[in-house]
């Protein structure tokens, strides 16, 4: 096996490293790579436990608004939020029948008025 050499800054003379010699030097580079590891792990460690706080704070004031607006939708008589409801909630059918009896009450106007564009449209085509 061939040993590492390295350069002295000193005299630039070449010097083989043995085991023996560089045991010391990588021992030295492991326990300085180590201590950067503990240091990046305990900024990771506090910026976690900051996420985690700043989290639960959402929360609690997340919960809060949901409190007060269900108080005031209390007081408006409604019983839950829109959004709370379950899936199945469906508009009740007077809403459902008023829209489609607005629909019906549009689409003649609406007729009207496509055939006017229509009439208006094909006299201005001839000229």
């Amino acid at each position: 096996m061939l040993d590492p050499i390295i350069t002295c800054p000193h005299c630039k003379g070449e010097v083989k490293l043995t085991e023996a010699m560089a045991a010391p030097l990588v021992e030295a580079t492991r326990r300085q790579f180590q201590k950067q590891i503990e240091a990046k792990d305990a900024t990771i460690a506090a910026r976690e436990a900051a996420m985690e706080k700043r989290e639960q704070e959402l929360e609690a004031a997340r919960q809060s608004v949901d409190s007060q607006v269900e108080t005031k939708l209390a007081v408006d008589g409604r019983k839950s939020l829109p959004w709370k409801r379950s899936a199945q909630s469906v508009l009740p059918r007077t809403t459902l029948q008023g829209r489609r009896r607005k629909l019906a009450t549009s689409t003649p106007c609406l007729r009207t008025a496509t055939r006017n564009w229509v009439t208006h449209n094909r006299h201005r085509q001839t000229f």
